[in-house]
């Protein structure tokens, strides 16, 4: 199976128009008129050429590596390939717009939001019964009317009130799980001399950890790791820092040194399970329905159990140096 089927088969679930890779640029869906990232990182020359030519036909392929412009159909979607001004392009249009079941990816270059959970079965109605008026004494007088509130449930079946309730818990049930503390799972990260290290490893014998994630090229990276750095010297005493690189060890190493960063980092392409990694890249970062993972400069404080404090992405990385004053003062 060709790594672009998982995006394309989550946008015909989602009725999305159009793909579009260009290289040195991250992909996109365009989607209710908006156009919307699929992947964190931009796409090279290398990667542009790999994942297009592994979806067109022969001929097209010859045509692909030559640079000239092509058009072909791949599982109904129209395929169009184009170097205007030397950039290599491809669009991938949807011929008809109707949902079907999504097959999962089968790798973490391009990735597309998974479709929400089915929301909880509500609970199982509940027969409310009303109670028998009580005796009457002789000889009082007639009982007041009931107000306009409860002559409205009273005329509310008892299998509509159950309804009703299951309902209320649903919603309350779902409150809870939205705004339960996220927990992270476990992360093996390899040091310089190639020593594994476990999540709670980069603590440094702090109760809480500042991560900052880095990708390549990104333009929010380089401001979030120096808004980090200047808070690690006021800070560096009560939190961990470490920073975590979307490549390879001697990569990370070599970046910490040009950029003369003063806590470790460390490469995650180096990491013994690929799917570890992304778990905790999704729970670490974005959770929506177009997108799931984390931006370039995504920084995040986690606890000694894992679980994240708060969550600072783009403009919010301009909130870090409050966020960590109200944690350690």
């Amino acid at each position: 199976m060709a790594r672009v089927d998982g995006i394309l088969d989550r946008m015909t679930a989602r009725s999305a128009e159009r793909l579009t890779l260009r290289v040195g640029c991250r992909p996109t869906v365009h989607m209710d008129g908006q156009d919307v990232p699929a992947a964190t990182a931009a796409l090279g020359e290398a990667d542009w050429v790999s994942l297009v030519t592994e979806v067109a036909p022969t001929a097209e392929r010859e045509r692909i590596r030559r640079r000239d412009p092509c058009d072909f159909v791949y599982e109904g979607f129209d395929v169009h390939v184009t170097f205007d001004l030397g950039e290599p392009c491809c669009e991938f249009r949807a011929q008809k717009v109707h949902a079907e079941e999504a097959r999962p990816g089968d790798g973490p270059e391009i990735e597309l939001g998974d479709v929400p959970p089915p929301r909880p079965a509500p609970a199982p109605q509940v027969m409310l019964r009303p109670l028998p008026p009580p005796p009457r004494p002789a000889f009082v007088a007639p009982a007041p009317q009931a107000s306009s509130l409860g002559a409205t449930f009273a005329r509310i079946s008892p299998r509509k009130l159950g309804t009703l309730a299951g309902g209320v818990i649903v919603v309350l049930l779902g409150l809870w799980l939205w705004l339960r503390p996220t927990r992270l799972p476990d992360l093996v990260v390899a040091d310089a001399e190639g020593h594994p290290l476990h999540l709670a490893d980069l603590f440094q014998h702090h109760e809480r950890l500042v991560l900052v994630f880095v990708v390549p090229g990104d333009q929010t990276s380089p401001f979030a790791m120096k808004t980090v750095k200047e808070q690690y010297a006021a800070k560096s005493g009560f939190l961990g820092f470490a920073g975590l690189y979307w490549g390879k060890q001697a990569e990370a190493e070599h970046y910490r040194t040009e950029a003369d960063i003063p806590f470790p980092v460390y490469g995650l392409r180096d990491t013994p399970d690929p799917f570890a990694v992304q778990d905790f890249i999704h729970k670490a970062g974005v959770n929506s329905i177009v997108f799931k993972g984390v931006y370039g400069g995504t920084t995040v404080l986690v606890d000694e159990q894992r679980r994240v404090i708060f969550h600072l992405e783009n403009d919010g990385l301009r909130e870090l140096k409050d966020k960590l004053a109200a944690v350690t003062e």
